[in-house]
């Protein structure tokens, strides 16, 4: 038990505690109690100890799990051992309840559980000891290091301070030197000189027998320091007699004593540094020789050593004869020694090879072998090579997955059918061939791989494209398992090396396959898209999709490539440059080999991602094909009633707008595919799109606008009444129809400007990052930090589209791309009509917008504009007067006729028309929006009226003045003006809005209803008195009904001009023609026509 755990509770029944031990039983051992006898003993005693254990479990404070288990163990150990001692176990009775038996038997499973946990403890006490005991005997090694360490820098200081002291001492000889010399010059005294002599011997004497004792610790640099002033003193000393006095010549004591002071610390240095190299070269020496003497015998023993069982000795005698090659480097025979060397290397590995295929079968249960194999191969430097056989094995699982799924698609069809992207399969002839490629994934596949697996049910792409993460699972899965495996068997330096070639070879040997399976969904090149393969380049996409989030989430999964920085700072410089000897990837190399295997796995989808902009016209026009289809199913056909009108103007309003889902997935597939590369084209393909279904629009408009125009020409009583409301209705619905693309066409060019500077600023930060991972590379440089953690979907979308698209420019110099400027020229904030995006589509919506307004016109001055027709042509103009006709007009007064009170009570019904939509604000504000150069819808009926005036310049700039009245009030007759009461400071900026719409639209109305009034006057041949008392009469109640309106320049000058010159007698009418001065507005051809339907 663990000697942690809380005391067992006191012993309540006076029995002595007595521990339970668990021991093996062997010869001489004793048997434990049956678990039976166990059971049956504690439930004897199961009623003395019931009331201390409700008492323990009741108490929160006290109570434990192992003071409970303590105590019911202490319960059974005593039982134990009374039964043991009686020999003889108490028999339950046969009446004991169930409850009873179920209490038991959980005692029993406690008290085995109590047992194991001892058992487990001890266990782990053992280990404490174990590591404790190494701790131990690592202490005092340290301890001695650390000794030893001490010893040294105290003999280093020992050193310094001897050497300093010499110095001082030489210029304190040097000095009294000096000053003898200077006493020589005055005059020589023979015993005082002498006596200065010995003095200073002795000085120095006694110096240098105190720099000798610091180094008599038998180091060869001191003694040889000794040796040398031992030598100078002898210099110094001279020949002495029995007693010591100097007996050399006093000319020669001058030479003697320079001699003494030639020795300096720098000398010193220099004679130390000399017996250092000495002690390197007979170091050198010493190992050459011994190399020299065990060379040949380590070579004599290593065939004796060539197999299985001493594979480890042959190894390490291998070592040593290499160890012995590099100290005899020197010598001769080097070249024979290398081969030998090559020769019993290549046999090791030989004989390692079944070694290292036998551990990679067991890896899966046993990692022991394959550890041995790894410190084998480091010793031999053919890391590589182990690794390379390592990572064929890994990936095997999940290459049997992938041709499985192609051999359950062969079974499911029979080869030689055609499919959607099928293409034949040749030279595989059964199944058995497919078996034996997914036996052998590791080899490279043959030309004839798997493009029949197409073969499918119903989609292909569906079931292709649905297992295809299922299978990267997988490969997640393997690489989460490699993660720890490579980690133990490698080592944490190439573990991430390795976790990326295990990634590389999961793909090299499939990417073939994987080709030909996309090629059968979708083809990439023109003949395949013909054939119907390009329908299905969604799935390719989603495919990629797919890929890019299983790179991401496998980028992660690896092994962080800066877990070796603290491992490897053994291999960097002094400058902090990386060794590249050393074998070991630093963290950008790991990197960019990353970023290149990334590359190869989504180098199947390079075809289709080049040819974008054909797959993509070519699959959007399929699916805005069945668009354009429901937009002319939902306009055609005869309209019986205006009820079918609107249900027709409802199908386009839901129709119209659903071009940009469509459009907004190809701009999705564009950023996936090209990542903003071929913006042009990109751009281009979306254009198309869009602006062939606004122009599908515009002819359901016009198909609309036919057939709408065909109910008012019916037997519909509506149109002989003259007007129909609902119509006006769905009139105006369509002018929303055409504000909502615009609208929406504003606001999809809006977001495609900020994708693109999203996707400029993404490839600018990709292009600068890579820069600078390949100048650290180049420069050898040990930087993790700029190796990033993790990497998103799309920052690899755009790294991967940098190899793809990207050309020389792209991937050394952001700022210099072509690619990256022009998506800052698309990018720039102006406005849509200057720098658009869609130049297509805008001259689409710019006719959709017209097409839209003629629309509402045409429907709102139907009914006006069908009545003035052939106007010119009523019999009533030529109507000569009678009896009859003057006391009519006499009793009742002219009336206007019916054709012009229809066109008077239609304009007045149209400002109650308009004005329920232009109460809706949401929907005025859309057709606000597409109200602008309505003047348009007018213009031929002024150009029809400058034509029957025989004006010789009938320019727009023209028809625009005579539409508008403008710079000719002072040549009519009569200047007028209609004064408009201004109400908008008493309405609110809704009402105000909603005046100005309904304003716009009764203008051009009005000014087309003048228009072709006019034109019908000038066209009439003949107007008698009465004819001419008609009109005069018809055009006064026009002009009041424009003038109730309150529309501003209405009624038009032209129109009372003309009121007021056929009031005129013909006299007077060709009295002003002959005075009138000329005009650029042709009113004298008014009034030179007028004058002569009036005389014919």
């Amino acid at each position: 038990m663990n000697t942690n755990d809380p005391p067992p509770p006191p012993n309540t029944d006076g029995r002595k505690s007595t521990d339970i031990t668990v021991t093996n039983q062997d010869k001489t051992g004793t048997h434990a109690v049956p678990p039976a006898a166990v059971a049956s003993s504690y439930r004897s005693s199961s009623n003395t100890a019931l009331p201390e254990l409700e008492k323990l479990i009741s108490d929160k404070k006290e109570f434990s799990i192992a003071t409970y288990l303590n105590y019911a163990l202490q319960n059974l150990s005593t039982l134990s051992l009374q039964e043991k001692s009686n020999s003889d176990y108490e028999i339950p009775s046969e009446k004991m309840t169930h409850n009873k038996v179920e209490d038991d038997v959980s005692q029993r499973v406690m008290a085995e559980l109590a047992l194991s946990l001892q058992m487990q403890t001890q266990s782990c006490h053992d280990e404490i000891g174990r590591i404790g005991a190494e701790l131990r005997a690592i202490v005092p090694r340290c301890s001695a290091d650390l000794s030893r360490l001490k010893v040294g820098m105290e003999n280093l200081k020992d050193d310094a301070k001897a050497l300093l002291e010499a110095h001082i001492a030489r210029r304190k000889s040097l000095a009294v030197y000096q000053g003898d010399r200077d006493d020589s010059l005055s005059g020589w005294d023979y015993e005082k000189d002498e006596s200065k002599v010995h003095e200073s011997g002795e000085d120095h004497h006694r110096l240098r027998e105190r720099e000798s004792s610091h180094h008599d610790d038998g180091r060869k640099e001191t003694t040889a320091r000794s040796s040398i002033s031992s030598e100078q003193d002898l210099d110094m000393g001279g020949d002495r007699n029995d007693n010591g006095d100097n007996i050399d010549a006093a000319d020669d004591d001058d030479n003697r004593r320079r001699s003494s002071f030639s020795f300096t610390p720098t000398t010193a240095l220099e004679t130390l540094s000399t017996l250092h190299a000495l002690k390197h070269n007979l170091t050198s020496a010493k190992q050459v020789l011994v190399a020299a003497s065990t060379y040949n015998q380590t070579l004599a023993k290593i065939p004796s050593l060539l197999n299985p069982s001493t594979i480890h000795q042959c190894v390490q005698a291998w070592m040593d004869l290499e160890h012995g090659a590099k100290a005899l480097s020197g010598m001769p025979g080097k070249e024979q020694r290398q081969e030998e060397i090559q020769e019993i290397r290549q046999e090791i590995l030989t004989l390692l090879k079944p070694v290292l295929l036998h551990a990679l079968n067991k890896v899966d249960s046993r990692l022991g072998p394959l550890q041995t194999c790894v410190s084998l191969y480091q010793s031999l430097g053919e890391m590589p090579s182990l690794m390379d056989e390592y990572v064929k094995v890994r990936p095997s699982s999940v290459h049997k997955l992938w041709f499985d799924y192609r051999k359950l698609s062969v079974d499911k069809s029979s080869v030689g059918l055609n499919h959607v992207g099928d293409v034949t399969r040749d030279n595989v002839e059964s199944i058995g061939d497919l078996e034996g490629i997914a036996q052998a994934p590791e080899e490279e596949e043959k030309d004839n791989d798997d493009v029949s697996m197409m073969h499918e049910d119903s989609n292909p792409s569906m079931n292709f494209i649905t297992w295809l993460p299922t299978w990267y699972d997988a490969v997640l899965e393997l690489l989460s398992e490699e993660r720890r495996r490579a980690h133990a068997v490698f080592g944490a330096e190439l573990a991430p090396e390795v976790m990326v070639k295990v990634l590389n070879q999961c793909f090299r040997p499939i990417s073939s396959s994987f080709e030909k399976r996309l090629a059968a969904l979708c083809g990439a090149d023109a003949e395949l898209m013909r054939s119907g393969g390009g329908q299905l380049f969604d799935a390719i996409c989603r495919a990629y999709a797919s890929t890019l989030q299983f790179l991401s989430v496998a980028y992660e999964q690896m092994v962080d490539f800066d877990t070796n920085t603290s491992s490897s700072m053994n291999v960097t410089t002094e400058g902090g440059a990386y060794d590249a000897s050393s074998g070991n990837k630093t963290p950008i190399q790991l990197h960019l080999i990353t970023l290149d295997t990334f590359a190869a796995i989504v180098s199947p989808f390079a075809a289709h991602q080049r040819n974008f902009a054909a797959l993509e016209s070519y699959y959007s026009g399929v699916s805005t094909r069945g668009l354009s289809t429901d937009l002319h199913k939902a306009v055609s056909g005869r309209l019986i009633n205006s009820s079918d009108m609107q249900k027709s103007v409802e199908q386009l309003v839901s129709l119209a707008t659903s071009i940009f889902p469509l459009v907004q997935g190809s701009l999705a597939r564009y950023e996936l595919m090209k990542c903003g590369f071929g913006i042009s084209d990109g751009l281009d393909t979306i254009d198309k799109i869009l602006s062939a279904h606004l122009g599908e629009i515009s002819i359901a408009f016009h198909t609309l606008l036919a057939n709408s125009l065909s109910i008012q020409k019916s037997c519909d009583p509506s149109y002989s009444n003259g007007f129909d409301e609902q119509q006006i209705h769905c009139a105006l619905d369509v002018l929303k129809i055409a504000g909502d693309m615009r609208t929406q066409l504003d606001t999809f060019h809006e977001n495609v400007r900020d994708r693109i500077r999203l996707l400029a600023n993404r490839m600018e930060a990709a292009a600068e990052q890579r820069l600078e991972l390949s100048k650290a590379m180049n420069q050898n440089r040990f930087n993790s930090s700029l190796v990033p953690d993790s990497l998103s979907v799309a920052e690899i979308e755009i790294l991967l589209a940098i190899d793809i698209h990207g050309d020389g420019v792209d991937h050394d110099n952001s700022k210099k791309s072509p690619s990256i400027t022009a998506l800052r020229m698309r990018s720039k904030d102006v406005d849509m009509f200057e720098n658009n995006l869609f130049p297509k589509s805008l001259d689409s919506l710019s006719r959709l917008i017209k097409n839209s307004q003629q629309f509402v016109f045409d429907i709102c001055a139907a009914v006006p504009l069908h009545f003035l027709n052939d106007m010119y042509s009523l019999p009533i103009w030529s109507k000569e007067d009678n009896l009859l006709s003057n006391i009519t007009s006499t009793s009742y007064g002219t009336l206007p006729q019916s054709y012009i009170t229809q066109v008077g009570e239609h304009l007045l019904a149209l400002v109650q028309a308009l004005e329920p939509f232009a109460s809706d604000k949401n929907a005025l504000n859309v057709a606000i929006s597409v109200m602008d150069g309505l003047e348009h819808v007018n213009l031929k009926y002024w150009r029809n009226f400058a034509n029957a005036l025989s004006h010789g310049h009938n320019d727009d700039d023209f028809i625009n003045s005579l539409r508008r009245g403008e710079n000719m009030k002072n040549s009519l007759l009569i200047s007028t003006e209609n004064e408009i009461e201004d109400e908008e400071d008493f309405l609110d900026e809704n009402e105000v809005e909603a005046q100005q719409f309904c304003n716009q639209w009764l203008d051009v109305i009005c000014s087309s209803v003048t228009g072709v009034l006019l034109e019908n006057t000038m066209r009439i041949e003949y107007l008698t008195p009465k004819g001419c008392e008609h009109f005069c009469t018809d055009l006064n109640y026009i002009v009041n009904v424009l003038t109730a309106l309150g529309v501003s320049g209405h009624p038009h000058p032209l129109l009372i001009h003309v009121l007021e010159l056929l009031k005129l007698s013909a006299q007077e009418l060709e009295s002003r023609i002959i005075n009138a001065p000329e005009d650029v507005y042709s009113l004298r051809n008014i009034e030179t026509r007028l004058l002569q339907i009036r005389r014919q």
